[in-house]
């Protein structure tokens, strides 16, 4: 099997964002949470609900960026995933 090399064909645009989730990491204070439903959707790694997936890694990059640390769980018995600020 050999892979042809083709010229000339224009890229698709990107699909536009319907609009980014923007959590309330800059209005937390420490003890302060909040919370989003599970999606009941596994995320790439077959183990954890992509909203839990979402938050943490959002967070993570809150962290880096700002230095404040969060806390991120699931709470199966009310289907949410729940992020407080820690520090």
């Amino acid at each position: 099997m050999s892979i042809v090399v083709e010229r000339g064909i224009p890229m698709p645009r990107a699909p536009k964002m319907s609009g980014k989730i923007v959590y309330p990491f800059g209005e937390m204070e420490v003890g302060d949470s909040f919370s989003v439903p599970l999606t009941g959707e596994l995320s790439s790694d077959g183990n954890t609900d992509k909203a839990y997936r979402r938050i943490s890694c959002a967070a993570a990059s809150w962290k880096r960026k700002n230095g404040r640390d969060f806390s991120t769980q699931i709470d199966r018995a009310n289907s949410i995933v729940r992020c407080w600020r820690i520090a």
